[in-house]
């Protein structure tokens, strides 16, 4: 077969490949794609084509394994003295990779490790000229540094890509990073300009058929309405958004909506149903091997156990998403595993088992340096020793907990102060723009002014030439007519 029909068909397969479910079968074929004389860039793409299909199969490990591949692959050829064409579709695939390595690390909470990969990513659009492929990384960047909890830098990076999409009319980027901005001012408070951000976002949405990013949009919102405690209205929109996922048939997502779901309910004390949606996303979770996602609905429906007073049951509860979480290593979800089976110790009067449990969580909230956790954790140990009569330690955990909870206000004041300050800058930006057009009115109106005035100066020259030319040629007929009749 000649060497470039055999390209040909290889393209073809690839383009097949990325854009259907990939079988056994398929991965097979392209296993052995690789064992042929194959060009690298057709290597790099089969690679990369291999980890997408365990990244979307749920198989993280796997995908991460095929990434990692191509990753070095890319770098590797990065290195030959390869033509240029060849050394840019090297560049943009292995932007793409550190972008998906990037996520897949959001997943799994390692937040530095997923920055380092998009700053990467970042240079390479960068160096290949991708405005549009550069602004999506700033507005992955807002998405990581949200997921963090680092408000501020999610704020900054999430600007960022809005107002270079607006500048570059990359309105879709524009629409997902007003999404993203809706949500951090969700956080901080500040509603009515959190919704109208996403109102924008959902304009464009809706206009363009965006199923996916519809319902991430309908997700916020409610979100937005949760924050304002209108519990009812935030239904109606988590359940416009799970109905979108459900269409999409991404198993995942659905779970995460069933979860918002019940958690909704239990603001509003319809606790059954919160466990009835909550069960829902556990058998999804559970179907797609996602243990993260297992342990949370776990602790979840434990929670709202706890709340109708079942302590059996919310301890067993508690229990499993323990277990997963420890074989997980999850740090900080083994911490509020280990709060919440305290608690139920310290209603039961084990108040001594309570405080051993409080003082393991005490420290890997130091080591993790999680406010939140030290806030309540405090509380809890400042109850059960006060329980046990121990007065003078229960009054020092009690001023911790104060001194923990002022610096959670301060730290959400300073997130409002940082957006009151941003949204004062704007503001005086735009009076200062107005100003700007309103002194340039005045100086077109001064413009104009002077020159009509000049218009009539001019006009006045010639009607006083004009009238004296008349006045002369009248005085000339006078005389001619004077002159006439003397004859």
């Amino acid at each position: 077969m000649p060497h470039f029909i055999y390209k040909s068909i290889t393209a073809i397969l690839l383009i097949i490949f990325s854009t259907s479910l990939f079988s056994q079968n398929q991965i097979d074929s392209l296993k052995n794609e690789l064992n042929k004389n194959i060009n690298d860039t057709t290597t790099l793409s089969i690679y990369a084509l291999i980890g997408d299909h365990f990244y979307y199969k749920g198989q993280n490990d796997s995908a991460i394994y095929y990434w990692e591949i191509a990753k070095e692959f890319a770098l590797e050829n990065q290195k030959k003295e390869l033509p240029e064409i060849y050394q840019f579709t090297i560049n943009k695939k292995l932007s793409v990779i550190y972008n998906d390595l990037a996520y897949l690390n959001i997943e799994q909470s390692n937040f530095n490790k997923a920055v380092g990969y998009f700053n990467e990513c970042l240079l390479l659009k960068q160096k290949i000229n991708d405005p549009l492929g550069e602004i999506n990384t700033y507005t992955n960047l807002g998405y990581l540094y949200i997921k963090k909890r680092d408000l501020d830098s999610a704020r900054y990076y999430n600007q960022t890509a809005y107002q270079l999409a607006k500048i570059n009319n990359f309105d879709k980027t524009a629409a997902t990073s007003a999404a993203q901005l809706g949500l951090i001012y969700t956080k901080i408070g500040a509603i009515e300009e959190a919704l109208n951000y996403l109102n924008e976002s959902l304009d464009y949405f809706s206009l363009t058929n965006d199923t996916l990013s519809l319902a991430k949009t309908y997700n916020n919102i409610a979100k937005s309405y949760e924050k304002l405690n209108d519990n009812n209205t935030a239904l109606e929109f988590y359940f416009k958004s799970l109905e979108l996922k459900i269409s999409l048939n991404n198993k995942k997502s659905i779970a995460t909506a069933y979860n918002n779901i019940g958690a909704c309910y239990s603001k509003i004390n319809e606790l059954e149903l919160a466990v009835k949606y909550n069960n829902k996303a556990l058998n999804l979770f559970v179907e797609i091997n996602d243990k993260m996602g297992e342990a949370t609905t776990l602790n979840n429906i434990g929670f709202f156990h706890y709340q109708m007073k079942e302590f059996d049951e919310a301890y067993a509860y508690y229990n499993k998403s323990l277990i997963i979480r420890k074989k997980i290593s999850d740090i900080e979800g083994i911490a509020f595993s280990l709060l919440n089976i305290s608690k139920i110790h310290s209603i039961e009067g084990n108040y001594n088992e309570a405080i051993l449990l409080l003082t393991e969580v005490n420290e890997v909230a130091l080591e993790i340096k999680n406010i939140e956790l030290l806030s309540d954790c405090s509380f809890q140990l400042s109850l059960n020793y006060e329980k046990l009569d121990q007065n003078k330690k229960a009054l020092t955990y009690y001023k911790k907990y104060i001194l923990y909870k002022n610096k959670l206000n301060s730290k959400e004041n300073k997130n409002k102060a940082t957006y009151i300050n941003v949204l004062t800058k704007v503001r005086q930006q735009n009076y200062k723009d107005s100003l700007s057009l309103m002194i340039q009115n005045k100086n077109n109106i001064s413009v104009l002014k002077q020159e009509i005035n000049e218009s009539f100066f001019m006009l006045n020259k010639k009607l006083v030439y004009f009238a004296f030319i008349g006045l002369l040629l009248f005085i000339g007929l006078l005389y001619f007519i004077k002159r006439n009749k003397m004859k």
